[in-house]
Order: structure tokens, then C-alpha cells, then sequence
């Protein structure tokens, strides 16, 4: 994957130097809320970790764990106050008060999960109770790729051809 991804990452990295024009914010440039960074990367790591800890060795109500979670909760919660009081926050929360902007995430959330399931346990199942090698179950997530792409590239078009993107939307359902 390595050697594959090298040449493509560089050909894309010098397309994006040469050729991609230099992107300026409007206004006066404002500076980043590295405190808040900080806050957030505190929060995440210790919740990553306490949810992936061998609950065979750290149960969940082991101290290791409920300290994980109490630093991560914490974290949070600080990043969230500094955000609602920041000038140029790294997550305006008033983008939550959008229908759109919240019916979305919560529509990607739901579906990143659901993809994620399945790129984790096709191949297990593969594996584990059809038998097939390794190789090949990862060669039976190809078509999901693609389909996932050439899924999006259509949608794209038609939403772009007839707009109402939300009847789209419904109707794949």
C-alpha cells in the first residue's frame, strides 16, 4: 500500500503547489484557538482509549478506565465552555441551531457507523466462517468501494441536474 500511495500522494501533493491557487480568508486573518486544540485532543485520546482497553485486564469500572473517562469527560467539557466563549472557535456551535447542519451529521454518524461495521466484520465473517483467505476477503470489499463511489459520483450528478437534494435523500431510503 505503500508504494502505491507514495507516487499518488506525491503527484497530489505537486498538483496542489503548482497548480491549486492560494486560498485567503476574507477579513482579517484571526488566530487559531490552539488552547482549545489542546482541550479537544485531551478529550478524544483518553475516550479512544478507555473504549479500546482489554476488558479482560481493565474492566469498566476499573480505575484505569474510570479515570480515562473522567479526563476525557472533563476535557470535553472545557473544550465545549472555551468554545461558546472564543472569538474564532475550532467548532462554532451555533451551527448547531441549523436543521440541515444537524440532520446531516447525525445522518453521517449513523452511516459512518454502519460502514464501518461492515468493512470490519465482512471480512471476519469471510475469514472466520466461509473460510476464504485473507487476500480474498479483502478483495470482496472492491465492489463496496466502488460502489460507493461510482453511488456518489451519480448522486452528485443527479442533485446537481434536478437539485432538491432532500428527495434524493429520501428516496434511498
Amino acid at each position: 500500500m505503500f508504494y502505491v500511495n507514495l507516487p499518488l500522494g506525491l503527484l497530489a501533493l505537486w498538483f496542489i503547489l503548482t497548480q491549486m491557487p492560494a486560498l485567503r480568508p476574507a477579513g482579517k486573518p484571526r488566530p487559531i484557538d490552539y488552547l482549545a486544540a489542546l482541550l479537544l485532543l485531551t478529550g478524544l485520546v483518553p475516550l479512544v482509549v478507555a473504549l479500546q482497553l482489554n476488558r479482560a485486564e481493565y474492566g469498566w469500572t476499573s480505575p484505569v478506565t474510570l479515570g480515562l473517562f473522567a479526563v476525557a469527560v472533563a476535557s470535553l467539557a472545557l473544550f465545549v465552555r472555551r468554545s461558546l466563549r472564543h472569538d474564532n472557535p475550532i467548532l462554532d456551535f451555533g451551527l448547531f441551531r441549523n436543521h440541515v447542519f444537524r440532520t446531516a451529521n447525525a445522518a453521517l454518524f449513523l452511516l459512518g457507523g454502519a460502514f464501518l461495521g461492515i468493512i470490519i466484520f465482512e471480512p471476519l465473517f469471510m475469514v472466520n466462517v466461509l473460510g476464504v483467505s485473507a487476500t480474498r476477503a479483502g478483495v470482496s470489499l472492491i465492489p463496496l468501494s466502488m460502489g460507493v463511489v461510482l453511488g456518489s459520483l451519480l448522486a452528485g450528478q443527479m442533485v446537481s441536474r434536478f437539485g432538491h437534494y432532500k428527495r434524493w435523500m429520501l428516496g434511498a431510503w
